[in-house]
Formats: C-alpha cells, structure tokens, sequence
C-alpha cells in the first residue's frame, strides 16, 4: 500500500497546480493566439451563468446581482481574449466599465464547462469573495468555446 500513496500525493499535487494556473481572481485596482475560438456563447448560456451566480448569492442570503451592459461587454471581450491567447489572466480592471463605480472586480478561468469553472469559483477563497461580496450589485459574464475544447469564463463585478 505505501507505493501507492506516493503516486496519490503526486496526482494530488499536479491536480493543485493545474487549479492554480487555470483560475484567478481580482478586486477593487486595476490589473492588467494558441487555439481560436469557435463560437460565441449563446445567450441562453449567458443567462444560465449569471443565474447560477445569482442561485449562489441567494443560498448565502445575499441579493441578485443585475446583468449591466458595459460589463457584459467586457466579460465576453476577455473571455475571447483569453481563448485566443489559450491563456487566463486579469484584464485592466476598470477599462470598458463606465466610470461612477465604486467596487470593481472580476473572476477568470477555464475548463471544460461553465458548470466546472463556476464550481472552481466557489470552491476559491479569492474567487468566492467575488461571487459573496455584498460590494457589487452588477455582473457581466463572458463564455467562448476554443477550439483546444477549453471554455475561457471571465465575470465583471461591478459595485455602483
């Protein structure tokens, strides 16, 4: 039995690290072509994330966040982004939100299904502190599917 607990704690290790590469999140500063996306999402997939976002938010006593255009528009940009590059990272927070907030953030990942990546979320101290705060009162979601069968999610938090 022990020479299976060492390949166990290797997987679990890997499994870890991939965790880590694959998902971020920021909030309230600013921040900053491997596989070309092969669809938009529709937006009934749209609407299934951001209801997901807000059945989270309820179970946890807390009120729905409201869709607002400028962060829609900006979650699908990075999302695309994101696919294209075949990478995550954090968008310059502020950019493309119109001005007058006063708490920005935003959640960033990827996996095979907004359903694994919104569990991923949850499962984040830093991504959770997102979806729970009671700071933000508007979400934008974006999906883009790649061609490498990756699905690149970002989520705008926007406090107004």
């Amino acid at each position: 039995m022990h020479h299976r607990t060492p390949l166990l704690r290797r997987a679990l290790a890997a499994l870890a690290g991939v965790g880590l590469l694959t998902f971020g999140a920021a909030a309230c500063a600013p921040g900053r072509a491997l596989s070309r996306p092969t669809a938009a999402p529709s937006s009934s997939e749209a609407t299934y994330l951001v209801s997901l976002v807000n059945n989270y938010r309820a179970a946890n006593g807390l009120p729905p966040l409201t869709p607002a255009g400028d962060a829609m528009a900006k979650a699908q940009s990075q999302a695309g982004a994101m696919a294209a590059s075949g990478s995550i990272f954090h968008s310059d927070l502020a950019s493309g939100i119109t001005p007058g907030w006063q708490a920005i953030g935003e959640n960033v990942g990827s996996g095979p299904n907004v359903d694994v990546v919104e569990s991923s979320f949850q499962a984040s101290p830093a991504h959770n502190a997102n979806l729970l705060s009671g700071a933000f009162n508007q979400i934008g979601v974006g999906v883009v599917h790649a061609g490498n069968g990756m699905t690149y999610v970002a989520e705008e938090f926007v406090g107004r």
